[in-house]
């Protein structure tokens, strides 16, 4: 089994148009877990976990010797958590690791007409975590996009429990 954890985030209505609330989740990954609202604003309860679906900001200079750059990103707070690197212009997956980490990333994005900010809302991002497994992220993503990964989707999907954090706050 190569998927450990499983986050699905909704854009909520009436909440930034880039912003989206994790709706449901398996828990236990750490990463995601300590990032947790401690305190609450006027949008946002303790024990909420939000993140941010951006651009990447592009400097405009060319670099021939640049490797493959990302379109969008996740941001958790103020820090960049993810790039999000995608094969398709209406994508409906995606990959990339968890900065700072040795864990990738499988997104699969539900309800967005196409991938530009201003069509988040609505939009649904599930985000399967594959702890250790960074350097496989490509390989994973093959395995996402031919089906053979649906069996352990459903198994993470099935352990899911509506994201409301118990004992944290």
């Amino acid at each position: 089994m190569y998927l450990t954890d499983y986050y699905r985030f909704e854009h909520l209505a009436g909440t930034a148009k880039t912003r989206l609330d994790c709706t449901t989740s398996t828990g236990g990954y750490d990463e995601f877990e300590i990032r947790r609202c401690r305190k609450g604003t006027k949008s946002t309860k303790p024990g909420d976990l939000v993140i941010y679906f951006t651009d990447v900001q592009k400097n405009g200079n060319f670099n021939a010797d640049a490797k493959r750059k990302a379109d969008k990103s996740l941001t958790l707070g103020s820090k960049n958590i993810t790039s999000i690197y995608t094969f398709d212009p209406d994508p409906k997956t995606g990959f990339g690791d968890f900065k700072n980490t040795q864990d990738a990333l499988l997104f699969v994005f539900k309800g967005f007409s196409n991938l530009g900010i201003a069509d988040v809302a609505g939009g649904i991002i599930e985000i399967y975590v594959a702890r250790g497994l960074r350097n496989n992220a490509r390989l994973l993503y093959n395995l996402l996009e031919d089906g053979r990964l649906e069996d352990e989707i459903k198994a993470l999907q099935e352990r899911a429990r509506p994201d409301k954090p118990e004992g944290l706050f």
